[in-house]
């Protein structure tokens, strides 16, 4: 188990890796439809070996398991799948939310989603694209 996690470890490294890799290319002036392409193979093929190994390792603790433990397994694995569903809700009824605020008030508007992370440090602020000459 000690392997496994390791290389799910360096799996999910070499994924993050090639996501900024992708993120790097659409900050260049001119964005290389090739390179991007590219790239999204790279991540593509990237995450089938991720997969591929975590399914190794299901495959591994199946193995030595009996089937209660098993059953114990895959219900603490619903429960964690309820629980972020529930969590995934929350945070869409809070954007709602966000969302019907009027102008002006504490909350911020659909724009601040877009602008907050890093899409929106590559789109440059509202403001900036919007001031007329």
């Amino acid at each position: 188990m000690q392997a496994a996690r390791a290389d799910l470890k360096a799996q999910h490294a070499a994924g993050r890796a090639l996501q900024m890799q992708a993120q790097h290319l659409f900050t260049q002036p001119n964005v290389d439809a090739r390179s991007a392409e590219a790239s999204i193979h790279q991540m593509l093929g990237q995450h089938d070996q991720a997969s591929s190994r975590m399914l190794q390792v299901m495959l591994d603790v199946g193995r030595v398991r009996s089937p209660d433990q098993r059953k114990q397994i895959s219900e603490g694995m619903s429960q964690r799948q309820s629980m972020m569903r529930r969590n995934r809700a929350e945070r869409d009824a809070l954007k709602r939310t966000a969302k019907c605020a009027p102008r002006g008030s504490d909350r911020a508007g659909p724009e601040a989603d877009l602008h907050s992370g890093s899409w929106g440090r590559l789109l440059g602020s509202r403001d900036a694209r919007t001031k007329l000459p």
